[in-house]
């Protein structure tokens, strides 16, 4: 706590100030001005922006307004170092209301100023990293997808020539051939529907997917997928079974839910044990407007 009179000259200087600046109180007493504990460019620099005299007058101006004034500032101590303080300074009024001086109370934020810092250089490293794991997340949706679109003209062109080697009047004589044509065929179908998984993906995280809606018979999306998933339950040993009532058409994305069907289907073939049997249950609600799945 520093005190001035009217003209800015030390009336009290306590035993925080003598600790805070290095000086004695005998020292500054009717000596000093509040100002000379200051930065002189500091007070020039606020004179100019309150266009007031520098000096003791450009540290008091709001409160000589009746304002009490908090500021951050520089204190210069006795030996010369700086130190960052928070100065509240509030006038000293007599009976009559007139300004007789003012009260300087500053606070050390040393430590204050060193943990915002600290937490600007945390904000910033953290910016810095969440910028890294978006290029990152990009760069693995641009491969995903440039991926998936790579492995698609292969795997369609297996497809295609599996299905005409299949039509081949030659091969009809050959159990062993026609069988590893299926099971070409089978797997070939397994990998474009992951790949269309991954594509989807990319295109769901990149905001570029869409859903196209057309009149849809639900029916024969579920009997669809159980047929592509039918070989696939053969092998594990594990029965599909379908109960499915009257469904209404729907407006739905059919290879969308094909796809959904699809992998539900094949989890449940994955997790059931060889001998056992998967129910796919489908009916209307009451209302009509959505369709139960068990």
């Amino acid at each position: 706590v520093i005190a001035t009179d009217a003209n800015g000259t030390v009336t009290v200087f306590n035993r925080g100030a003598e600790r805070m600046l290095g000086y004695g109180a005998s020292e500054v007493i009717g000596s000093a001005s509040l100002a000379d504990f200051h930065v002189p460019d500091d007070i020039a620099m606020r004179a100019r922006q309150l266009e007031v005299d520098s000096g003791f007058d450009a540290l008091v101006a709001q409160a000589r307004r009746g304002k009490a004034q908090t500021r951050v500032w520089s204190y210069v101590r006795s030996e010369g170092s700086l130190i960052p303080v928070e100065v509240t300074i509030t006038p000293r009024r007599d009976d009559d209301g007139a300004v007789i001086g003012f009260i300087a109370v500053a606070v050390d934020i040393t430590e204050r100023l060193a943990a915002d810092q600290q937490q600007q250089q945390l904000l910033a490293q953290e910016r810095q990293m969440v910028a890294k794991l978006r290029e990152l997340d990009q760069a693995k949706t641009d491969f995903i997808s440039t991926t998936s679109h790579e492995l698609r003209t292969p795997l369609t062109s297996i497809i295609g020539f599996t299905e005409l080697l299949e039509d081949d009047p030659a091969i009809e004589d050959d159990s062993m051939g026609r069988a590893l044509l299926d099971k070409v065929s089978r797997n070939a179908e397994r990998l474009l529907h992951l790949v269309e998984d991954l594509l989807m993906l990319s295109q769901i995280e990149s905001g570029a997917f869409q859903v196209s809606k057309r009149p849809c018979d639900v029916a024969r999306v579920i009997a669809s997928a159980e047929e592509s998933i039918s070989s696939v339950a053969e092998r594990c040993g594990v029965e599909i079974h379908l109960e499915i009532d009257q469904l209404p058409e729907l407006e739905a994305d059919a290879p969308g839910l094909e796809r959904v069907m699809l992998n539900l289907m094949s989890n449940a073939v994955k997790f059931t044990k060889p001998g056992g049997a998967v129910t796919v249950a489908a009916s209307p609600t009451d209302d009509g407007r959505a369709i139960e799945l068990s």
